[in-house]
């Protein structure tokens, strides 16, 4: 009961002035959504009504006058603002406030405001941060040895957020190697240029809630379990230089019209290949330039870009007519610069007639010229001339010729070139909370804050296991730890035990769609079923009716063995690889969406001997970087199963993601018991910012879901929601599916495939190189 009457409430730092008699303010706290455990919640303090006045009409804006406009940056007035709500020298909420309405007469009368707090602090805060303002601060040369030197990642350093294990995408991996013959490409060899970085789970986290100034409190992300986890890269095309460099280095330059050459006039010609701004073209930060006199079109790639050494790809396109009388010749080309120094002749037309006829010829020329440039210390030139040299007895062959195009088509990151993140822009694709939901339905995360300290407490709901057994839980968000309640019970209110059961009886946990990821299509639809999910089958007093429970930020991930690895020594394994290839698997393409997929979890193990003879960059490599979601390897039981259905590894049942972290969860579901009832609260009950402890009440131990409507002013009680604990029966783990039976299943059993493709459906390589 609280000693004193008074209330505080402040906006950015400044006190509210309110009445002498206090305000009537309700505070709700929510764990999470009582009907869906997924929505993760916050405190809250919904239409809080301050008098308007003149302190207060400043701290408005006074928005109760029609005719005011909020002119300040970013119009902060009509935004999330820093709110506080203090009682009796108790800061029950800190988060954010927003002004919901305002009221007047012949004068001002009063402003509304909705409070957020705990969770709602720093919610409200990431709301638009993607993983590019995450991401784009990461910057390295790539090489051989950054590449080798990432294998050592563990998640515990800042420093190395990624590591390049090996995975199979689109091409076999000697697709980058220029020195294999096409058309007998082989997979056994991991070039520098192959290999795509897999992201830390953790370190995303860390960054997104250090950016609005949160420290994590966690001892499940301390794990190797939780810090070993990584993205494989989905997001868009590694090499390719995206972004912020394709933006202010690129162009297009169209020839203004058809020329006609001379006759006997032999040199470089003025192609007339001005047109920058017109028509399609563009040159926005004018790096192109045409000289008239020479006919060079020429790009610079300024040193005002200092992107460092890139591979540039250059595209001009001809069309052209040539008639070739007798006796008479025509040979022409493109010829190419770098610096103002010749390096090479692409021919357009060499042909040469008798005495006794002559030719007609015509045709479009679309050149590539491709090219390693550095800027780092100064600015370079790439230039090309159109050269014709006619010969012959009498009138000369009769030629004309238009530019169509000349373009920096792409440009993609060379060995020895730098990647940098700020330059993927796909990344701004990807909100932050989101992402965090996905991890949050992949272990049950439950998170709690604490807006005093600025920590966030991440930790599975229930107990849960890292190992192979149940034999020792650990402890998650729930400690194990209670707080007795029972003389706080308001027994002169009516209290409801409720029995649940309104919820659907058959459950299924499963990944993210992911309709991009061809191999995953193709084995769901062998197979007719949902690759990597689990069923949870209720009693009969639940809905009769299906619920699924998708993920909502990651997709499943599939497997095949590389035969071609197959380990040289003593132990004849075949190296496990993930594979993410497109739907369309016959796809050349080097657009970025045919190389974006869903994201999905992995988890890297690190560098395993006796894996299999992998070899990288030509040479044989003792250990495998090894990465997989779920290993089906001997042995693979010990490690994560990123799965949420069990998987069968050898003869052995390993344990998903379901029977590892939810099991609990659905117990006490099953079991069933919630409890409405009126407790006689004080602020330092509320004060709890995390509520891990069980709350005892009448002689048994219950979970504090919600808090409705805390009046601190008020000496009356509040009702709260309670679920009883219920400890993991044999019913719980005999209603997990799918079971692994292969006859006499039950009506409620699932199909079970592993993550796994057969090598005849890995495709082999597209001999047209991108």
């Amino acid at each position: 009961m609280p000693n004193s009457n008074y209330i505080k409430i402040c906006l950015d730092g400044q006190d509210v002035e309110l009445n002498n008699t206090g305000l009537d303010i309700s505070i709700s706290y929510n764990l999470e959504d009582a009907e869906d455990f997924t929505k993760k919640k916050s405190s809250e303090a919904f239409n809080v009504t301050i008098p308007a006045t003149v302190n207060n009409d400043k701290l408005g804006n006074t928005f109760h006058n029609p005719s005011i406009e909020d002119m300040t940056t970013g119009k902060v007035f009509r935004g999330y603002r820093e709110g506080m709500i203090e009682a009796n020298g108790d800061e029950l909420l800190v988060g954010k406030a927003f002004l919901t309405n305002a009221t007047h007469t012949d004068r001002p009368v009063s402003y509304q405001y909705d409070f957020y707090g705990n969770n709602g602090d720093w919610m409200i805060d990431l709301k638009e941060t993607t993983l590019f303002d995450l991401l784009k601060h990461i910057r390295f040369k790539l090489t051989a040895e950054r590449i080798q030197d990432s294998w050592t990642f563990t998640g515990d350093s800042e420093l190395l957020p990624y590591v390049f294990a090996p995975v199979r995408y689109r091409q076999p991996f000697d697709f980058y190697d220029d020195s294999i013959t096409d058309g007998n490409y082989k997979d056994d060899n991991a070039t520098s240029l192959y290999m795509r970085p897999s992201l830390s789970v953790y370190w995303i986290i860390y960054w997104g809630f250090k950016s609005v100034g949160y420290k994590i409190k966690s001892d499940f992300f301390a794990t190797n379990y939780f810090k070993r986890l990584v993205m494989p890269w989905t997001w868009c095309n590694f090499l390719s230089s995206e972004g912020n460099r394709q933006d202010n280095l690129r162009f297009l330059a169209k020839g203004t019209e058809r020329i006609t050459l001379p006759n006997f006039t032999n040199g470089y010609l003025d192609v007339k290949a001005t047109n920058t701004n017109t028509e399609g073209g563009f040159n926005p930060n004018n790096l192109y330039t045409y000289n008239a006199t020479t006919g060079e079109m020429t790009w610079a790639y300024s040193d005002a870009y200092r992107y460092g050494s890139l591979e540039f790809h250059f595209n001009l396109q001809v069309d052209w007519y040539a008639f070739v009388h007798q006796s008479q010749s025509i040979v022409m080309g493109i010829e190419w610069y770098i610096d103002g120094a010749y390096i090479e002749t692409h021919v357009i037309a060499d042909k040469s007639t008798t005495a006794f006829y002559s030719d007609e010829m015509s045709g479009i020329k679309e050149d590539t010229f491709v090219c390693i440039l550095d800027n780092e210390f100064s600015t370079h030139t790439v230039t090309a001339k159109i050269k014709a040299v006619l010969s012959g007895e009498g009138s000369g062959p009769s030629v004309n010729l238009q530019v169509l195009q000349l373009s920096l088509d792409y440009m993609r990151v060379p060995i020895g070139g730098t990647v940098d993140f700020e330059n993927y822009t796909a990344f701004k694709n990807y909100k932050f909370l989101d992402f965090l939901a996905g991890v949050v339905d992949a272990f049950n995360l439950l998170p709690g804050t604490d807006p005093h300290q600025k920590v966030v407490l991440l930790e599975p709901a229930h107990i849960y296991t890292l190992d192979d057994n149940f034999i020792s839980p650990r402890q998650g968000y729930f400690n194990g730890d209670h707080t007795d309640w029972s003389q706080k019970q308001d027994l002169s209110q009516v209290s409801t035990m409720e029995l649940f059961r309104d919820y659907e009886k058959e459950v299924t946990m499963k990944f993210k769609d992911d309709s991009s990821d061809g191999i995953l299509k193709l084995i769901q639809d062998r197979n007719s079923n949902v690759l990597a999910a689990a069923k949870y089958v209720f009693p009969e007093r639940f809905k009769a009716d299906t619920k699924s429970i998708e993920n909502r930020f990651f997709s499943p991930v599939m497997h095949y063995q590389v035969d071609q690895w197959q380990n040289k020594g003593t132990l004849a394994l075949k190296p496990q690889l993930i594979c993410i290839i497109p739907e369309n698997i016959s796809n050349t393409s080097k657009d970025e969406a045919s190389n974006t997929f869903q994201p999905k979890l992995a988890w890297y193990k690190g560098l395993v001997a006796n894996a299999g003879g992998w070899r990288f960059e030509g040479e044989d490599k003792i250990n495998l970087p090894y990465m997989f979601a779920v290993n089906y390897q001997p042995g693979g039981e010990s490690d994560p199963v990123l799965s949420y259905c069990d998987e069968k590894i050898g003869p052995v049942r390993a344990p998903g993601l379901f029977r590892r972290f939810f099991l609990q969860r659905f117990a006490i579901m099953r079991n069933g018991q919630f409890y409405i009832t009126n407790f006689r609260l004080n602020n330092k009950d509320v004060t709890n910012w995390f509520h891990r402890e069980h709350k005892i009440v009448r002689g048994e131990r219950w979970e504090l879901v919600k808090i409705n409507d805390y009046r601190p002013l008020s000496e009356g009680s509040t009702e709260c929601y309670l679920r009883k604990w219920s400890p993991i029966t044999e019913d719980d783990f005999n209603s997990i599916y799918p079971t692994f039976k292969v006859t006499a299943q039950d009506k409620y059993d699932t199909k079970y495939s592993p993550l796994k493709a057969l090598i005849t459906d890995i495709p082999g390589a597209i001999i047209e190189k991108l």
